[in-house]
């Protein structure tokens, strides 16, 4: 059974890295970057400033809540460092809102360019990796927080999963989402679609925000532009809640999008890891298993490297390997009380399909 198991992986991983490619697009300059703020990370104030130094001729605006006090401080000390910051000050977001969404209504009346880059606050990105001009783009998440066991297991997660799976779903025409950590639109065709109000207020901003493109005919277009994402995670109770969460999403997207080809392209491969580490125990063989996973890091972190510029470490390895483990157990933890999330200091319950504030 190992073996067997051992050569589907293989044969897996070799034929999605055959599908990476990194494109050359052209990017506009003439950009506007949205940045909904909230504080509770110890890394916001060098992240956004990171970005303001990056790109010097690009437009800002950062949508902070009234009652963040914290962010308001660091938006006001940051702002002398560019001439085209707005700060921007709203309501925090009431029942059925979308935190994010809510934000994005409201400051893209604000937008004066021809092209919008949404952003996270956790979220360097390169002065390269302006996105091309396309209605709707996206890029490539890759976590270079290292300050504790559980940032370099969350890296491992999404750096050994990033390239696998964004680009070679894009090439097979399985995509269906965006990265909700760094997408780009076109200003005008986004207002006609009827703006970030008309993707409604679901759970999963980011998946929202792709169904509105693709109901209304548009494609998505992935790109291989690097995000750099530098996320505080100090406990073990943190990186839990990070690792739910994103499975909670995960989840909301393939009950919507599943089919035979994202089962076999997109969730084997996060089950065989687990499901082959127990038959190689069984069949005492654990140490060619731990070596085959050790050995599909390594290919992919060259790959990483090669796309995005990114190096990785052998400790590196070591944790992606550990992350490609834990995979399935992330995703069984999702279905229990999926309704119940926490985004920094923000709780958040579903109940009856609409988002609650606790």
């Amino acid at each position: 059974m190992t073996l067997w198991l051992g050569a589907l992986y293989v044969v897996l991983v070799a034929a999605r890295l055959a599908m990476v490619r990194r494109d050359v697009c052209t990017a506009s300059a003439d950009v506007t970057i949205i940045q909904p703020i909230l504080a509770g990370d110890p890394q916001l104030a060098g992240a956004l400033a990171a970005n303001l130094r990056a790109h010097p001729d690009a437009a800002f605006l950062w949508l902070i809540d009234d009652d963040d006090a914290e962010a308001q401080r660091i938006a006001s000390e940051l702002a002398p460092l560019h001439t085209k910051l707005r700060v921007v000050i709203g309501p925090g977001p009431r029942d059925g809102e979308n935190p994010k969404l809510a934000k994005l209504e409201r400051a893209l009346p604000m937008v004066e360019t021809g092209r919008l880059i949404v952003l996270d606050d956790d979220t360097f990105l390169p002065g390269g990796s302006l996105l091309p001009e396309r209605p709707l783009a996206t890029g490539l998440p890759v976590f270079v927080a290292k300050s504790s066991v559980y940032e370099r297991l969350t890296g491992g997660f999404v750096n050994g999963n990033a390239l696998l799976t964004y680009l070679p779903a894009s090439r097979l025409g399985l995509q269906r989402t965006i990265n909700g950590m760094i997408y780009g639109a076109d200003t005008t065709q986004l207002r006609a679609l009827g703006g970030f109000a008309a993707a409604g207020h679901e759970l999963t901003d980011d998946y929202a925000v792709a169904r509105l493109y693709l109901r209304n005919g548009f494609a998505i277009t992935q790109t291989a532009a690097p995000a750099h994402v530098a996320m505080t995670i100090a406990s073990f109770a943190h990186y839990a809640r990070v690792m739910r969460r994103w499975m909670i999403f995960a989840s909301y997207y393939l009950r919507g999008n599943l089919s035979a080809a994202t089962v076999f392209w997109i969730v084997l491969p996060g089950l065989l890891p687990l499901a082959g580490l127990i038959a190689a125990i069984v069949e005492a063989r654990a140490a060619a298993w731990l070596a085959l996973l050790l050995t599909k890091a390594l290919v992919n972190r060259v790959a990483l490297w090669r796309i995005t510029g990114v190096a990785s470490s052998i400790v590196d390895l070591l944790f992606e390997a550990a992350a490609d483990l834990c995979t399935p157990l992330w995703s069984a933890l999702a279905l229990i009380r999926p309704g119940r999330l926490q985004w920094r200091t923000r709780k958040i319950e579903m109940a009856g399909g609409e988002i609650r504030y606790k």
